[in-house]
């Protein structure tokens, strides 16, 4: 992971700690989203192979947020679906997927380098799934192997944002859970295993973080390009690790 990834998600939790008193809800971006974009994937599931598997990895979401007089709620599905993640010549797919409810109270206003900050903050829940399906060719015989994870899962999200100019603005928002019930199933040649478990953010973490700019075109349609990074961890079982940096650009129109 780089240093830059690293610096994101941390950088969203200071300006979060620094944040305190009474917000507004009218910077929050309501509305229909869609988003595209594309980024590195790496991955270590060790139900399939103890070896680090790369490559590119196309993503696509949608979100829908509507804001009430003083809370709101977003639904947002996200997917992600390659066949080019590899190690060596050896091919995986991999399939991700995750539909998530967050609830969005803003609980944060204050003034930082010249600019005022506003913060939002709500429980999140979601359905997560995971899917890698390998591939290995032995003596003429196509061998495959899957690994599958899911997760229903009850955690937190957050949301930061800094308006620069009328039209541009600064946000920052983070996604993780704190409790989930996991499932891991797999069909490899040794042994066939399908389990599942009560998982904590101990065993179970999910963090995602997300850094970007939005640009108003009109008072109702804006663009926003941004960086993505999500990390899904399980060592519960065999441990799973995957870490998708991910560049986006969405657009929005605003209700």
């Amino acid at each position: 992971m780089s240093k830059f990834t690293l610096l994101v998600p941390a950088l969203i939790l200071i300006l979060i700690c620094m944040v305190s008193g009474q917000s507004e809800s009218a910077l929050y971006p309501t509305g229909i989203s869609f988003q595209y974009g594309l980024g590195q994937q790496s991955v270590r599931d060790e139900f399939i192979s103890k070896e680090r598997y790369t490559g590119a990895l196309p993503y696509i979401s949608a979100d829908w947020s509507r804001f009430h007089e003083k809370w709101g709620y977003r639904m947002s599905f996200e997917f992600r679906k390659a066949t080019n993640i590899k190690n060596n010549n050896i091919a995986a797919d991999v399939l991700q997927a995750g539909l998530f409810r967050d609830y969005i109270y803003p609980i944060g206003q204050k003034w930082l380098f010249g600019k005022d900050i506003y913060l939002f903050a709500g429980p999140t829940t979601g359905i997560q799934m995971y899917f890698n399906e390998q591939k290995i060719a032995d003596q003429g015989i196509l061998n495959i192997d899957f690994s599958l994870a899911m997760l229903f899962s009850l955690g937190v999200n957050s949301m930061i944002i800094i308006p620069f100019q009328p039209n541009l603005q600064l946000e920052g928002s983070m996604r993780l859970s704190l409790v989930a019930m996991g499932m891991r199933s797999c069909d490899v040649v040794e042994e066939d295993i399908l389990t599942g478990d009560i998982l904590t953010v101990l065993s179970a973490a999910d963090p995602s973080a997300v850094c970007g700019v939005r640009y108003f075109i009109k008072d109702k349609l804006s663009i926003k390009g941004a960086y993505n990074l999500q990390v899904l961890s399980i060592s519960k079982w065999n441990p799973l690790l995957s870490v998708s940096d991910i560049l986006t650009l969405s657009i929005s129109y605003h209700l």
